[in-house]
């Protein structure tokens, strides 16, 4: 199975649930939805991505504080090769989806599992670009 490339993100919040939801924009026009997403990540998901604040409150997440160092902002530029939402686990509230994450690192390429969310959060501060796995898509289109 191949993979779509992510190329917007929306966050979702509901008034009656206490975790937003991510909508990603996929290049073939389709869209991969997740829920329950930290805030933290989607605070920063929506800054980074769209520049809208999502919050009033004044305090800022970690991600933003790092996007405001120059030094970090440079580490991590080219340092992620790209972020992959390829696969789930069970987890005990269901179901879960994971990132792997591809990072360079003294020229060496390792591979670590993420949460999704931050895997994002990873990816817009370094400019990596994001994929889906197609099963995931055409999981979700053969329900609809």
């Amino acid at each position: 199975m191949g993979k779509v490339k992510v190329v917007g993100y929306k966050v979702l919040i509901h008034p009656h649930y206490p975790l937003p939801s991510l909508r990603c924009e996929l290049e073939n026009g389709e869209f991969f939805d997740m829920s329950a997403i930290p805030i933290d990540a989607a605070i920063a998901i929506e800054r980074l991505a769209n520049g809208v604040d999502i919050t009033s409150d004044p305090r800022m997440v970690l991600p933003l504080i790092l996007a405001e160092i120059p030094s970090v902002e440079s580490a991590l530029k080219g340092s992620v090769e790209e972020v992959v939402i390829d696969d789930v686990l069970q987890h005990r509230s269901g179901y879960v989806y994971c990132a792997n994450v591809k990072i360079k690192i003294d020229g060496n390429t390792i591979r670590r599992i993420m949460v999704p969310s931050s895997a994002i959060v990873l990816a817009l501060l370094s400019g990596a670009d994001v994929y889906v796995n197609e099963k995931f898509i055409s999981a979700f289109s053969e329900e609809d």
